[in-house]
């Protein structure tokens, strides 16, 4: 199996999937309401981080750190016990990083 390029990953159905959420706010809500319940640590830890940079304690990059693309990267936790230790990455090299990723592309 041909794995599409980063690049193009992203981009390919972007159009298509803004316009699926639009129409499946209601879904994606449901979603969003049990991943929170069963993640509650990763949930608190993205709002700490969220409001460390909101407030200018942390500043985010404008690099991938692992690739050094331009771009406004993600910050990975390794572990969310520690909310403000993360490593700023690229979507690309995050999803890269997904356990689903990992699994279905060895």
């Amino acid at each position: 199996m041909k794995r599409i390029s980063d690049e193009d990953r992203f981009e390919k159905n972007k159009k298509k999937h803004l316009e699926w959420s639009r129409n499946n706010r209601d879904v994606i809500n449901e979603w969003q309401r049990e991943w929170y319940q069963k993640n509650k640590e990763k949930r608190k830890a993205h709002v700490i981080l969220h409001r460390a940079i909101n407030s200018g304690k942390i500043l985010r990059p404008n690099i991938c750190s692992q690739c050094s693309k331009e771009c406004k990267p993600d910050g990975h936790h390794t572990d969310y016990s520690r909310p403000l230790d993360v490593t700023w990455i690229c979507r690309a090299c995050h999803s890269r990083k997904s356990p689903r990723t990992v699994l279905k592309w060895p």
